[in-house]
Order: structure tokens, then sequence, then C-alpha cells
């Protein structure tokens, strides 16, 4: 078996190689899907990310959850942890961690969850199997906000309930059953959308 390291690198090459049009193609394919999901639809907040290299390119669901004026939120790494804040426009994001675009800290703008809100949690990473176990990029960000958000959110899982968890990738970046470790801190997705539909 591959450790992640290696499946890492060699998922994240063969991601690379997607020609440009062709990742532009499969990103609107995804944004569609991702836009016409029940949870999105449903959602009052929306936990985004800003597209990096060769990632699936996010603009398209900031641009209907906004017309759908959902309250949207991009994650901003802050030491070995990661927060979300309020983001309105494009323009209000700013080249930060490792050139990844991100909100400026601001506590007025902070992501704070209350009970009944429906969270609708977008993820990026580097390789998913079909059972929604994920490599992300080894700072483990995600994983440690989940689980600080689940304790946030009170004892047992009702409230986390109301958090839709959903990636986005390519079909190349899918591996099968098995092929990933899973350790004890790591948070599976519920759905994984891809060109192709969507895993749950």
């Amino acid at each position: 078996m591959k450790t992640k390291k290696e499946l890492r690198k060699e998922i994240l090459q063969r991601r690379d190689t997607l020609h440009l049009d062709k990742q532009k193609i499969n990103s609107h394919k995804i944004a569609e899907q991702v836009c016409s999901m029940e949870e999105f639809q449903n959602a009052d907040k929306v936990l985004l990310f800003a597209s990096y290299k060769s990632e699936v390119n996010t603009e398209e669901i900031f641009h209907t959850a906004q017309t759908q004026g959902k309250e949207l939120y991009f994650p901003k790494v802050i030491g070995k942890e990661m927060d979300f804040f309020r983001v309105q426009e494009k323009e209000d994001l700013i080249e930060g961690y490792r050139g990844i675009w991100e909100p400026e800290e601001d506590e007025k703008r902070k992501f704070k969850p209350k009970t009944g809100d429906r969270i609708f949690i977008l993820m990026p990473g580097a390789v998913f199997d079909e059972d929604g176990n994920r490599i992300g990029y080894g700072g483990g960000y995600y994983d440690k906000f989940l689980q600080k958000l689940k304790d946030k959110m009170g004892d047992g899982m009702t409230e986390m309930n109301h958090v839709s968890i959903v990636a986005v990738a390519f079909d190349c970046q899918i591996v099968a059953r098995g092929q990933i470790e899973s350790e004890i801190h790591d948070w599976r997705v519920q759905y994984i959308v891809t060109e192709s539909g969507i895993i749950a």
C-alpha cells in the first residue's frame, strides 16, 4: 500500500497534467452539480475556498451562492490552524499562505456557527477514495477545523446533522476503496463531486 505522501505526489502530478481547457470544462460540470445539490440550495452559510493551481475552479460556485444571498466564508491559515471569515466580494481576498487567496483576519467577520445554521462546507484535497476518505496537502487544517466545529456545536452529532461536508475533485483524483489509510483524526467527506457525478 502506498503511503499518503506517495499517493499525494502521484495524484497531484496527474492532476497537474490536465489541459487547462479540460480543467475549465470539468470545473463547470462540477460547479453545476454542486449548485444543484439540495444541501447547497438549503444552506444559509457556505464555507468555500479559493482555488489554487490546478484545483477545481470554485468561482462559479461563489457567484451562484452570492446570487442566492448566502453568507460566504473563506479559510485563512493562522499558525497551525485555520479559521473562516466572511467574504462578500472577490476583492475581499488577498494573497496569503503559500500564495493562496485568503480573507483578512477580522474578528467581526469570523465564522461563528449558531444553533440551527445550515452549513455547507466545500473542501479541496489531493486524493479521495470512494468511501469519502481524503488526503489533503499535509497540514491537517480541515481535520482540525472540523473537530473544532464539532466541539463548538455541542455534545453528540445532533447539530452536525445540519452540516454538509462536500469535496470537489477531478476524476483523476479518485482512487479505489482501501487505497487510503484512514487515521483516527481524519474526517471523511459525505459527498465527492467530480465531472462524472456525485460519489456519496
